[in-house]
């Protein structure tokens, strides 16, 4: 279909595409839009999360007998706020919301969290044969954990405390959609975070951040097994032992020492902001003889600190759309009034 003159480029908010098609069919806003009622239908409005009439709904309205029109849901996280037949804006954050006393009760949710649920099945299966090294899914859409088979459990269990905790919170956690622009830091095994000391021998990354949606702030996450530099030494063929069990009466050859980075069984937690204008960052390393999940309160409050501030320079940047409107867009009714010029 041709698209009507002046459309291409134009932008349509969720809540004025709600407006149209629940006054109009969707063929006769699909042909405005310059698109078939097929896609608006099954791309568009998904893709914003706006209801549309049921089958019958016209005809039932011509005899009085349709139903009320349903409101617009809130939006969720993930879920686009504009569109647009051209290339596509880049998509706001969720509004922010005021936190009320039910969503910062902090009671963690029961069970598995889904994203622990499908990385558990995942990594189990891979982690045979990999003891002492980092597991390397071939999958890349999954939670955002870089350990070893020795730490997997205590890993997706702190994750799905984290993540548990964060959803009693009213935070959801998910896996970044491909719609939306947030960027994975780069996450390295060992340091501390200071830039001179990072080293990194991690085998795999995910494809899209793991992200938890604070105040309706993107902040990601991911878990790593922290690594260590270890005393090494080299017995031929390419083979590495650790000093402590080296044995000279067992090994034959030129031998020599190296400091070669190691799985420490440690676990660190790192949260950082997806947005590459607005960095931030911070890392939970687990003390010895402790759980990491001891500093879950402490972790929470530091990353609900940093989406609020988060909130305010994404605002000031003018990345936040208030009540449907944004700048620098054209309106559908502008459009149409000037008869689509």
């Amino acid at each position: 279909m041709t698209a009507p003159e002046g459309t291409e480029g134009l932008i349509v908010s969720r809540e004025e595409l709600y407006r149209m098609l629940w006054a109009e069919p969707a063929t006769t806003v699909a042909a405005r839009l310059g698109i078939s009622d097929r896609y608006l239908n099954q791309k568009v409005c998904p893709r914003l999360g706006v209801p549309v009439p049921p089958p019958g709904y016209w005809q039932k309205r011509d005899v009085g007998r349709a139903p009320p029109t349903p409101p617009l849901p809130e939006r969720s996280p993930g879920t686009e706020q504009l569109w647009r037949k051209a290339d596509r804006p880049k998509q706001p954050p969720r509004p922010r919301t005021t936190p009320t006393p039910e969503r910062r009760r902090g009671n963690p949710r029961p069970g598995l969290h889904p994203l622990v649920r499908e990385a558990a099945v995942h990594l189990v299966m891979v982690g045979t044969g990999n003891n002492g090294e980092y597991l390397k899914p071939r999958r890349k859409r999954l939670a955002d954990l870089s350990v070893t088979c020795e730490t997997l459990l205590r890993s997706l269990n702190f994750a799905n405390a984290l993540y548990q905790r964060l959803e009693g919170n009213g935070c959801r956690v998910m896996l970044a959609l491909d719609t939306e622009e947030l960027l994975r830091i780069e996450i390295v095994s060992g340091g501390d975070g200071d830039k001179s000391q990072k080293r990194d021998i991690l085998r795999w990354s995910p494809v899209r951040p793991t992200v938890a949606y604070v105040y309706g702030v993107p902040i990601g996450l991911a878990v790593v097994e922290q690594s260590e530099a270890v005393k090494m030494r080299y017995v031929g063929t390419g083979r590495y032992i650790r000093e402590s069990e080296f044995k000279a009466a067992e090994h034959f050859g030129p031998t020599w020492q190296a400091d070669i980075e190691k799985p420490s069984g440690r676990l660190t937690l790192i949260a950082y902001s997806p947005f590459h204008a607005f960095p931030w960052s911070r890392r939970w390393i687990e003390p010895p003889g402790r759980p990491l999940a001891d500093q879950l309160p402490a972790i929470i409050g530091a990353v609900e600190i940093a989406a609020l501030d988060l909130v305010e320079k994404l605002e000031k940047a003018g990345w936040y759309y208030e009540r449907g409107t944004c700048c620098h867009r054209t309106s559908y009714s502008s459009v149409l009034s000037s008869g689509g010029r």
